[in-house]
């Protein structure tokens, strides 16, 4: 589909699109991460209630829609996340992105009403990519949903897959990591995007659809996830027209190895401590600089019949640990903090007492890449996501100290 009168965005135009699209990103991820924090002693003080209030259906019944709602919460977070941190992740192999396409599009025409009245025309190569297979997926889904919305009355949608090979120009004006790519495009004849606001769409929150209908992140997480992976998004639009997205990954072309990705996560990581009997004559030290989080874990373990004891940050941390060692049986620490970070506050630990156990936890996944932790390799601590489930915590705890 070719449109009139769009003009190919130059090497400053992309330019300016990244520092505006990283400039809200780092505002929308830091308030994600915020949110996030204040959350979880409101998921954990729900757990508590609900333990103590078993015996009153309505207050239980309360309890479980609040529950919910934090859920709710979490889910929105976990998407503005995607959009503004997709390396968060990045879990890279590789793999025949023309399988996924076609998987996905198969997906996306069985729920497509019957009389939609989209006509689907696809040319798909075979093309191998190294990239995260899930978050690509997702790319896919988004751009699919996009042209869903744009021909809600009808119309022609192009999808192709081939290979390309880039001139050394394209690939500095882009920004593009490799001459050899997949190129990946979209091309619908729906309702197009009005000039007044096409350089809008890559935006955090911005969507054309009605109020309730869309978060409008779905070309943040594609131009986010693109670019993590050395690429580039190009958008053309005409009104009344239609329009045409272009995704340009670097193709592999490579040996194929075995890569790992950063770790996963424990609300669900288990790395380094086995299960083993629970001792609860031992201390165990929560360290955060939130006070909140702090309390609701705190009173969570004493729930429990452990012994708690708590320090504002890893500097108060450490001075702790220096005078109780021989007590302290676990520390539990958020990573992110102020002074000395948990991180470090583990090295520190290890240099005193090298098989102490330490359990870390997060609401910042960034906080969490395998290139921030392999400093504490060979033997990476559990680590659980902020909000998390009490229950589920006590029974890491057990299992480790």
């Amino acid at each position: 589909m070719e449109l009139l009168n769009q003009r190919k965005p130059k090497a400053a135009d992309l330019l300016l699109r990244e520092e505006r699209l990283q400039a809200l990103r780092n505002l929308a991820g830091q308030i994600a991460h915020d949110i996030n924090n204040y959350i979880s002693p409101i998921a954990g003080y729900i757990s508590l209630l609900k333990e103590e209030s078993h015996e009153s259906a309505d207050v239980v019944k309360y309890l479980n829609s609040i529950e919910n709602a934090t859920k709710r919460i979490d889910t929105f977070l976990d998407t503005v996340l995607l959009a503004t941190r997709p390396q968060r992740r990045y879990r890279p192999e590789v793999f025949q992105l023309n399988k996924v396409l076609v998987e996905a599009i198969e997906s996306w025409k069985s729920i497509l009403p019957v009389n939609s009245g989209i006509t689907l025309e696809t040319f798909i190569q075979d093309c191998k990519v190294y990239g995260d297979r899930i978050l690509l997926t997702n790319l896919i889904f988004q751009l699919l949903s996009n042209a869903r919305f744009a021909l809600a009355t009808g119309g022609r949608l192009s999808v192709s897959l081939t290979k390309e090979t880039l001139t050394e120009s394209q690939v500095e004006n882009w920004g593009v990591s490799s001459n050899y790519v997949v190129k990946m495009v979209f091309a619908d004849t729906g309702f197009g995007i009005s000039p007044d606001i096409i350089d809008k769409v890559f935006d955090p929150f911005f969507t054309t659809r009605p109020k309730g209908h869309a978060l409008g992140l779905g070309l943040t997480i594609v131009h986010g996830v693109v670019r993590l992976h050395g690429g580039q998004v190009l958008l053309e639009s005409q009104e009344f027209i239609g329009t045409k997205v272009t995704v340009y990954l670097p193709e592999f072309v490579g040996k194929e190895e075995v890569h790992e990705g950063a770790p996963a996560l424990v609300g669900t990581i288990n790395i380094a401590t086995e299960a083993g009997t629970s001792d609860k004559s031992k201390l165990i030290l929560v360290v955060d600089d939130d006070p909140l989080v702090t309390e609701v874990v705190r009173a969570c373990l004493l729930k429990a019949n452990f012994t708690v004891s708590t320090a504002k940050d890893g500097e108060d941390a450490l001075n702790v640990f220096k005078r109780k060692k021989d007590d302290i049986g676990l520390i539990i620490s958020d990573i992110t903090m102020p002074r000395m970070n948990g991180i470090e506050l583990t090295l520190r630990i290890r240099e005193i007492q090298p098989a102490a156990k330490i359990i870390l936890m997060t609401g910042d996944e960034d906080a969490i890449q395998s290139e921030k932790l392999e400093v504490l390799a060979p033997s990476i601590p559990r680590i659980i996501k902020k909000p998390f489930n009490l229950k589920g915590l006590i029974e890491i705890v057990e299992k480790t100290i």
